[in-house]
């Protein structure tokens, strides 16, 4: 029978020491083994079992490791669209010249869009609701290549006798992902027309809106330009941000309504807005009161035949957040 062979340190895969060996070199060679294991000279076997062992911890460790930072990227990124200002060197949406054949650098080029959102505006001048003409942002006299050419800016309007949606929404469809403002739509609409219509007294108002001028319209002792977004007042003023506002679940990319939410309300007022109490039901009941001696907004609604749905929801709410409001303020006006 073949004697084992003892490790050496030139025969490190030598057999492990003879039976016969004496106890004290036993207890160095265990001692050399140690010591190789520790600095990493082990046998192939050992080596495998070692690496068999690390990944099976380390793998599930680093796919923990992966979600953890995944997770704490997108709570402090912006939803899978990135809506930046629009540049300065682009300048505000505006249509080209009539003679443009090339309209790949303009602001209506024939290209697929990353961004699609549907504000809905409703303007009130002294009770009068003002409707959004069709057309705005939409120009048909231009020709590509011998054929007709129709521009179509990022913000525009549409009916929905023509497959629009519902009145006076504004459509951002955009190849950009840009941050449109409620200033920018009434740029638009300025170059589409010329003036607007807000009722017999007033046929031909410019298209203007600033903080403190609305169609024309500018503050006096008892009339301001107000801002009302889902139903409060906002100080944003032309600045207001229209792409996080859709009125619809329809919105491009889906992440926008996720994220933002969907069914908001966008009002532009000029008129008085005061809060006086009637008595009803056994409890104050505040009234908010706007414009033209209209004791109630929301009668003045029903009997209009110019109303639709999405004013009445926008109207019925504006009067509902004065009622939450009511029995703080007499309170403080009681103990004043």
């Amino acid at each position: 029978m073949a004697k084992r062979r003892f490790r050496t340190e030139d025969d490190p895969e030598g057999e492990a020491p003879a039976p016969t060996a004496s106890a004290e070199e036993r207890r160095r060679e265990r001692k050399r083994l140690r010591a190789q294991r520790d600095s990493g000279h082990l046998r192939g076997k050992d080596r495998m079992g070692l690496g068999r062992r690390a990944l099976l911890f380390g793998l599930p460790v680093a796919v923990i490791l992966v979600i953890v930072a995944v997770l704490l990227l997108n709570s402090s990124s912006p939803p899978c669209l990135q809506l930046q200002p629009i540049p300065a060197s682009s300048g505000l949406p505006a249509f080209p010249p009539a003679n443009t054949t090339n309209f790949g650098t303009t602001w209506c080029p024939s290209a697929t869009s990353v961004l699609q959102t549907y504000p809905v505006l409703t303007i009130r001048i002294n009770g009068n609701v003002v409707g959004l003409p069709s057309s705005i942002g939409r120009r048909t006299n231009y020709t590509s290549g011998g054929t007709p050419y129709t521009c179509d800016l990022p913000i525009s309007t549409n009916t929905p006798s023509q497959g629009g949606l519902t009145a006076n929404t504004i459509y951002i469809i955009s190849p950009w992902p840009y941050i449109y403002t409620l200033g920018d739509f009434f740029q638009v609409w300025a170059q589409s027309y010329s003036t607007v219509d807000v009722n017999s007294s007033f046929p031909s108002q410019p298209i203007t809106y600033t903080s403190t001028d609305l169609l024309g319209f500018t503050p006096t002792a008892s009339d301001t330009v107000q801002l009302w977004v889902d139903n409060g007042p906002s100080n944003a003023g032309p600045n207001l941000d229209l792409d996080t506002l859709t009125n619809s679940n329809n919105a491009y990319p889906s992440c926008l309504v996720s994220v933002y939410g969907d069914n908001h309300s966008v009002l532009l007022t000029y008129g008085p807005t005061t809060v006086r109490v009637a008595m009803g039901h056994g409890m104050p009941s505040p009234e908010l009161v706007t414009g033209g001696g209209v004791p109630d907004p929301a009668l003045e609604l029903y009997n209009s035949p110019t109303a639709h749905l999405g004013t009445l929801r926008t109207e019925l709410a504006l009067q509902g957040f004065v009622e939450a409001h009511a029995l703080l303020w007499l309170t403080l006006r009681a103990t004043a």
